[in-house]
């Protein structure tokens, strides 16, 4: 009788032995996973915050130029906003849909992978990027209008979304590189979409 009491208790002890390992394990676990998760969470947001900024850039290379301000800033001139920012935008930065408007707020072109799209297709897009573009348009405004290339320049980039999925969105006033580029009395602005999966 007494062998089975202290079998009993061997077996008590150890079951409770297990028990705690297995609650232990679970803690530590748990914890793991939400070390894990915060910085996933953590390199997500730093790679979002990266892209945007290369959105920014991306813009840049063409919206600080004499010849896109003044482009975009007299008589529309699709032929060569076609040939040398939308086409540009979509073949060398990877962006999908592009938006122009002149110095006057006027939607010049949508351009849809390089190429012009149909008229009133800019719908969503122009939903989308509007608050942005109403932001850069009023930094804009209220630059000097002296100054010229990154002085000059006003950007904003935001994730948005469109038709149920989500896009990186950059918009850039069109400024001058150098004093004798044109100085409109508002600055024309692209809006510039890339998908969010060129993060990955």
């Amino acid at each position: 009788m007494r062998r089975w009491r202290t079998l009993g208790a061997v077996v008590v002890l150890v079951a409770l032995a297990i028990a705690g390992t297995t609650a232990v394990l679970m803690v530590v676990g748990r914890g793991i996973d939400d070390h894990q998760r915060a910085k996933e969470e953590a390199l997500v947001a730093l790679r979002l915050e990266r892209a945007l900024v290369r959105m920014r850039e991306d813009l840049t290379t063409t919206t600080v130029w004499d010849e896109a301000a003044a482009r975009l800033s007299g008589p529309a001139d699709l032929d060569w906003i076609d040939a040398n920012v939308a086409a540009f935008m979509h073949i060398q930065r990877g962006h999908h849909a592009t938006l122009l408007y002149d110095d006057e707020g006027r939607l010049l072109r949508l351009s849809r992978e390089g190429r012009p799209a149909e008229t009133g297709s800019e719908g969503d897009f122009a939903r989308a990027a509007a608050p942005l573009i109403a932001q850069v348009r009023r930094e804009a405004g209220t630059r000097p209008r002296d100054v010229v290339a990154d002085a000059a320049v006003r950007t904003a980039a935001g994730a948005v979304r469109v038709d149920g999925e989500v896009w990186l969105l950059g918009v850039s006033s069109v400024v001058r590189h150098t004093r004798a580029g044109v100085i409109p009395d508002q600055d024309p602005v692209v809006a510039s979409f890339r998908p969010i999966s060129a993060m990955v």
